[in-house]
C-alpha cells in the first residue's frame, strides 16, 4: 500500500507541476490579448485597425486554448488531491489498527501519539523509532498533550457527532492558564478536528477504548494532507475563543 502512496505523491508533485506551467503561459497570452485589444481600440487608420483585428482574433483564440487547458490540468491536479487524500486516510487506518494489534507496544497515549505522529508520511513503526529516540523533555509536547485533550473530553463516547463535536467545541471554550496553548492549537484548527470527528461516526462505530485514537489520526492525517480549498475554510473555522485572541494579540 505505501508505494502505491509514494507514486499518487509523484503524480501529483508532476501534475502540479504542469499546472505552474499552464498558469505562466495562460497569464502571458492573457496579457497578450488585452494589449492588442487596446491597441486595436487605439488604432484610426483603417488598415491598421484590420490588421490590428486578426491579430487580436487569433490572440484571443490561443488564450480562450490555453485557459481550457488551464481548466483541464486544474480540474485533473484536484481529482489526483482527492485519490491521495483517500489512499492516505486508507493508510492511516491499517496503520492504526497493525499499531493496536500489534503486541510490541503498549496502546497508551504516550506511544500512540508517537506512532501516529508521522502518519501518512512513514510507517507508524518508523515514527516510533524517530519519536522515542527524542529527549524526555520532548516526550510531552504540543501533540501528545492535544491528544490527551480530546481523549478526556470524549472520554466516554458520544451518542452522535453533534454531540462529540459540541463536547469538543465547549472543551476549547474552557482554556486556562495550564492548557492555553493546546487548546488554541485545537482551536485554530478546529476545521480539521470537527471534520476528524464527523468522519469517525460515518464509519464503523469504534469501542470507547479506540474511539479518541480514532479522532486523533484522522485529526492529523487531515492536518498533514491539507488542500488549497481545506486552508481557506480551515480559516473560517477558527474558533476566536478569547484565550486565542489574546495569545495573537501578544505575537
Amino acid at each position: 500500500m505505501f508505494p502505491q502512496l509514494q507514486a499518487a505523491r509523484r503524480r501529483l508533485q508532476k501534475a502540479l507541476g504542469t499546472l505552474r506551467e499552464a498558469r505562466r503561459d495562460w497569464e502571458k497570452l492573457k496579457g497578450s490579448a488585452e494589449l492588442a485589444q487596446s491597441a486595436l481600440i487605439m488604432a484610426c487608420d483603417a488598415l491598421e485597425r484590420e490588421a490590428l483585428g486578426t491579430i487580436s482574433e487569433e490572440t484571443k483564440i490561443v488564450f480562450s486554448r490555453a485557459y481550457t487547458k488551464f481548466n483541464q490540468l486544474q480540474n485533473r491536479l484536484m481529482r489526483l488531491e482527492e485519490a491521495l487524500r483517500q489512499r492516505e486516510a486508507s493508510f492511516a487506518q491499517s496503520q492504526l489498527v497493525d499499531f493496536i494489534r500489534s503486541d510490541r507496544y503498549a496502546s497508551t497515549p504516550l506511544n500512540f501519539a508517537n506512532a501516529m505522529a508521522g502518519l501518512p508520511a512513514i510507517h507508524w513503526r518508523q515514527s516510533m523509532a524517530r519519536c522515542t529516540s527524542f529527549k524526555d523533555d520532548a516526550a510531552h509536547g504540543l501533540t501528545y498533550t492535544q491528544f490527551l485533550i480530546v481523549a478526556r473530553a470524549l472520554k466516554h463516547v458520544p451518542a452522535n457527532a453533534e454531540e462529540a463535536v459540541e463536547r469538543m467545541k465547549s472543551r476549547l471554550l474552557k482554556a486556562n492558564r495550564l492548557d492555553v496553548r493546546q487548546l488554541n492549537a485545537l482551536a485554530e484548527n478546529w476545521y480539521f478536528l470537527r471534520s476528524a470527528i464527523e468522519t469517525v461516526f460515518q464509519g464503523e462505530r469504534p469501542s470507547e477504548e479506540e474511539f479518541p485514537y480514532r479522532i486523533f489520526a484522522e485529526y492529523q492525517r487531515r492536518i498533514a494532507s491539507q488542500a488549497p480549498m481545506d486552508r481557506l475554510l480551515a480559516e473560517k473555522a477558527i474558533i476566536t475563543t478569547p484565550a486565542y485572541v489574546k495569545e495573537r494579540a501578544a505575537g
